[in-house]
């Protein structure tokens, strides 16, 4: 048994409104702007669309270009940060599907 069969296990409907209904709300969204509380009011048809997408990828390989993006932004820590790089937090964010 290869190490990554689990990982390549086709997604059901069911793990992935699991997955959805489990999102924490108020979180900020990356490049394209979706939030989970959209995905989590999207219409149950599109979850179908997004399950046979995922899986599509799964069988493929291939993952869409924008998905190579982030968004990076450095916070200040809660001292003075003088314009030193090493007084930030790095904070990624990263796209929402």
């Amino acid at each position: 048994m290869n190490t990554y069969d689990s990982v390549l296990v086709p997604i059901t409907i069911d793990e992935l409104i699991t997955t959805v209904s489990s999102l924490p709300n108020h979180k900020a969204s990356g490049v394209s702007g979706i939030t989970y509380e959209d995905i989590k009011h999207l219409h149950k048809d599109f979850f179908d669309f997004i399950v046979n997408f995922f899986n599509d990828i799964l069988t493929s390989g291939h993952l869409p270009n924008g998905w190579n993006n982030a968004h990076l932004y450095l916070i200040p820590k809660p001292t003075d940060w003088g314009y030193d790089i090493k007084n930030t937090r790095p904070i990624i964010l990263l796209e929402t599907f």
